[in-house]
């Protein structure tokens, strides 16, 4: 039958009618439009000569993007760099090879860090091994700090090299032993430190790459080598990321082409639909390369994701285009009523979801700041070029030969079945929906906050065979730092032994004998079995050092491997090392001006609560020992990446409470009902709690990438919702059931096509080789099914059993007077 309304005599009061006016015009607009996007991605280098500020698409995958911004921690980790350097420039290689003290090995450990030193990206003098480590030795009454195999001198006889005295005098030393030689003697230890000068995004991964190369060309038969460290990770996700996106970028296109040609059974509009979206992704990354949005860690899966959750519009607006078709109406009367039917409902839709995204803005950790505002942008493009493009193209593009339920016949006979099961049940859905509900509920206890480093990834992936190599066989790499510091601010920290007069007296003072002491009890306290089980795998401070020089100047006489026994003593040492060749190996653990010292602790991989309780444990133990003069602080690159985990509760809970007072204010402009609009938060927050059971029942932990699920499911389920209440309201003219089953039939099937759409453009997330995409492919498919469900059988309930439409406007007035399919 034919449906009244605007179509039949369109005005100009609906502003999404004016493309189909002039589409012309809006097909110019597109294009210029996209133009605009494109420059930018492809003229990138001469706008930003042109303007004088960045401008172009570029990859940025900095650590500190991933901390906290707000958080008080972010201070000191900033202080500890500024003194200590950053850990995310190193590189850590570890060749596994039988013998490495013996001299042919020792020559070849020589030359492969000679190669090393000689990059230009290096830091040439920082670069350590084997052979290159500090050594100290005496000779004639002096004591010498020099690299522990010199190959010339070695070569030349001048030097006598023996093995087994090297392994006693290396072994179980924490100068040496899983620092740049395994316990067992059979690794080889590589640190190679990017140069500070060189340190761009660019270089970092060139750097890194170099690295990947040569230890395979170097590596030989019966010898692995395993690469370690943040720049090495950060490269290696880097390389993940790439090849992932060159498999389901064209798989995600694919798809969404092959599934919209099998559902409205025309080539020609799945094409036209495909490109309508990608127009939209282009648009976007138009904006990212223009404003210096760089894509990071997270944001790389944007285009896919406007092209997957930009469909919506577009599908919508072919369903009810096919179905006022099959009803009788021309194609051009049936694409001007389906335009002003569907336009304010998508506009809601967009504006809900994009604002799901855009809370993202608020949370303090710039990867996902970085990630929310573009999708936020994304979703509105993929609205305007819908109704700027796809509208006007449909005026001269054949539809295909309409189908007895407007070319969506499984979907509208699932949305009739489902109607059925309301219409005869809805005290059964209701009471179901809520005893769902309470047992999703009592899963939530199990929920855990919580990740640990190389989180993401299974333990199939070599970033994570690697570092549990490491951890196995070196000592980890993960690191706490512990730092006791002069207050720089002249305060005292409460607690801890009371200080002399002479360890209060100015800078200088962590090398008195007090403090020093207070450091040595708190690394042996680390090296005991108490903290080794909590997770401690490695402890270096610069009172080892002190250590090793007394024992040896002592000439190694029993008892002497303790610290010097004045503070004039400590000074000559430290002097001593001043000299070492390539470099003063003491400036990683005391700065310059004697006012800070650090203790690197390698741990295991550990759980953020565990991480956290071991953290404060340290802090507990160092805070007991060191004099109530001086600052004691935890801190790492470690315990920053950790600390994204105790904002994520709050983060969430923010852009949940922003995402819900947007629907209910949406809702509530569309329909005049505070009943309707709080009816309609329900089957908005069922999805997210089976969601979070789902997750505890699995054992699938909540971080960073999961905790963006939520913003990503929740803005794109609450479309199912706006588009099924709007219809409700339209069609309230025909009283409390025949509205709601006129809403069901009419946008049920749309609902349904959409939601298979999204799932399986989310589903090609599966092919990833990062666990981490897969875990949110099957989770994001998993809920929108949970949300169709809820929109589509608890809602329909709920307004039939509670009411909410308010009283019937007049039948002249209505939208419909039947059953519109």
């Amino acid at each position: 039958m034919t449906v009244a309304g605007p179509a039949s005599s369109p005005g100009l009061a609906n502003p999404a009618l004016l493309p189909l006016r002039h589409p012309l015009v809006s097909v110019a607009v597109v294009v210029a439009v996209t133009a605009l996007a494109v420059a930018p991605i492809a003229f990138g280098r001469r706008l930003t000569a042109l303007t004088g500020r960045p401008v172009g698409l570029r990859m940025d995958f900095r650590a500190e993007k991933l901390f906290p911004a707000r958080d008080p921690r972010l201070a000191i980790h900033d202080a500890f760099a500024d003194d200590f350097g950053r850990g995310d420039r190193t590189a850590l290689i570890l060749l596994r090879s039988p013998g490495v003290l013996e001299r042919a090995s020792m020559e070849r450990i020589h030359r492969i860090t000679e190669d090393l030193r000689a990059h230009p990206l290096a830091d040439r003098d920082r670069v350590s091994s084997l052979s290159h480590v500090t050594y100290v030795r005496a000779e004639d009454d002096w004591l010498r700090v020099e690299p522990l195999f010199d190959a010339e001198r070695v070569a030349s006889g001048e030097a006598a090299w023996a093995p087994a005295a090297m392994a006693d005098g290396l072994l179980d030393h924490p100068l040496y032993e899983n620092r740049i030689i395994g316990r067992d003697a059979d690794i080889a230890a590589f640190v190679v430190p990017l140069d500070p000068r060189s340190d761009t995004p660019r270089n970092r991964n060139a750097f890194a790459a170099w690295l990947h190369d040569y230890f395979a060309a170097e590596v030989q038969e019966g010898e692995e080598v395993h690469l370690d460290g943040i720049i090495i990770t950060r490269h290696e996700v880097l390389q993940l990321m790439t090849r992932d996106s060159r498999t389901y970028y064209p798989v995600a296109a694919i798809m969404l082409l092959v599934i919209l040609a099998i559902v409205f059974r025309s080539v020609l509009v799945a094409a036209i639909t495909t490109v309508v979206v990608i127009l939209a992704a282009v648009w976007t990354v138009g904006l990212m390369a223009a404003a210096d949005i760089p894509l990071n860690l997270i944001s790389t899966a944007i285009p896919v994701l406007i092209v997957v959750a930009g469909v919506g519009d577009a599908v919508h607006l072919l369903a009810r285009h096919g179905q006022l078709i099959a009803s009788g109406l021309a194609p051009r009367a049936a694409l001007f009523e389906a335009v002003s039917e569907v336009s304010t409902a998508c506009l809601l839709t967009s504006v809900t979801t994009a604002a799901g995204f855009l809370s993202l803005a608020i949370s303090d950790v710039e990867v996902i700041r970085e990630f929310g505002i573009p999708v936020g942008f994304g979703i509105m493009a993929a609205y305007a070029v819908t109704f700027l493009l796809l509208g006007p193209i449909l005026l001269v593009v054949r539809p295909p030969a309409a189908s007895p339920h407007g070319r969506t016949g499984l979907a509208h006979r699932f949305a009739a079945w489902i109607w059925r099961l309301v219409d005869g049940h809805a005290p059964r859905v209701i009471a179901g929906a809520l005893l769902l509900t309470l047992a999703a509920a009592a899963t939530l206890p199990l929920v855990r906050i919580e990740s640990r480093m190389l989180g993401d990834f299974g333990p199939e992936s070599r970033l994570v065979r690697t570092r549990t190599f490491t951890e196995e066989h070196f000592g980890g790499v993960s690191a706490l730092e512990l730092v006791v510091r002069v207050p720089r601010s002249g305060s005292v920290v409460a607690g801890g032994p009371t200080a002399s007069a002479t360890a209060i007296r100015g800078a200088g003072r962590t090398i008195d004998d007090e403090v020093l002491a207070a450091v040595d009890r708190v690394v042996s306290k680390m090296r005991g079995d108490a903290f080794r089980e909590r997770g401690v795998l490695y402890v270096l401070s610069v009172t080892d050092y002190l250590k090793d020089m007394n024992h040896i100047f002592a000439e190694r006489a029993p008892g002497s491997f303790r610290l010097p026994p004045s503070r004039d003593a400590s000074a000559q040492f430290l002097l001593l090392y001043e000299s070492a060749t390539p470099s003063d190996p003491t400036t990683d653990f005391i700065t310059p001006s004697r006012d800070a010292v650090r203790v690197q602790v390698r741990i295991r991989n550990l759980w953020t609560p565990e991480f956290f309780a071991l953290a404060d444990a340290i802090h507990d133990e160092a805070r007991r020992e060191v004099p109530a003069g001086l600052d004691v602080q935890v801190t790492g690159w470690t315990l920053m990446i950790q600390a994204i985990h105790e904002s994520l509760a709050h983060n969430l809970l923010a852009s949940l409470v922003i995402a819900l007072a947007v629907i209910f204010g949406a809702v509530l402009l569309v329909t005049r009902s505070l009943r309707l609009s709080l009816l309609s938060l329900i089957p908005n927050l069922l999805p997210l709690l089976l969601l979070l059971a789902t997750m505890a029942l699995l054992g699938i932990r909540l971080r960073m990438v999961t905790s963006v699920l939520f913003c990503v499911v929740f803005g794109i389920a609450v479309d199912d919702t706006l588009h099924f209440v709007a219809a409700l309201h339209q069609r309230r003219a025909l009283g409390g059931r025949e509205a709601v089953r006129a809403a069901v039939h009419e946008t049920g099937a749309a609902l349904v096509l959409t939601t298979v759409i999204l799932s399986a453009g989310f589903g090609v997330l599966l092919l990833s080789t990062i666990m981490a995409n897969r875990l949110f492919g099957a989770l994001s498919g998993l809920t929108l099914i949970f949300a169709l469900l809820a929109d589509l059988l608890l809602l329909p309930a709920l307004v039939l059993r509670l009411g909410g439409l308010g009283p019937p406007t007049p039948v002249a007035d209505a939208k419909a007077t039947g059953d519109p399919t």
